[in-house]
């Protein structure tokens, strides 16, 4: 997600669903795209249960985690990697990891 959707309309909200593939897998054409992002550092928070935790762990990560931890967000975009797939049992049981890219404050 490249946008927040506090401050976009949920209409001009930017979202990217993505795999990771070598680089020779796929060809770039229509709708099918690749992007290479560079090496980064990034904060990592693992969220295992409601689907209402991941708001509660970037809200800690931003509000306790980053203050006074010598970081501050980076010009990236916050990721979320799935274990398996996306809402295989739900919204009651979700299984991924959030990496929001920083650099030293």
């Amino acid at each position: 997600m490249w946008d927040d959707p506090a401050l976009v309309t949920l209409k001009d909200c930017r979202y990217d669903v993505a795999v990771e593939v070598a680089r020779t897998a796929v060809k770039p054409g229509g709708e099918i795209g690749r992007f290479d992002f560079p090496a980064m550092l990034v904060a990592q928070v693992e969220v295992r249960g409601g689907i209402d935790l991941e708001l509660r762990a970037l809200d800690w990560l931003y509000g306790s985690r980053l203050p006074g931890s010598g970081h501050l967000p980076a010009d990236w975009p916050c990721f979320e990697a799935w274990l398996g797939r996306p809402f295989a049992q739900g919204q009651l049981h979700v299984e991924l990891d959030i990496w929001l890219p920083i650099q030293r404050a």
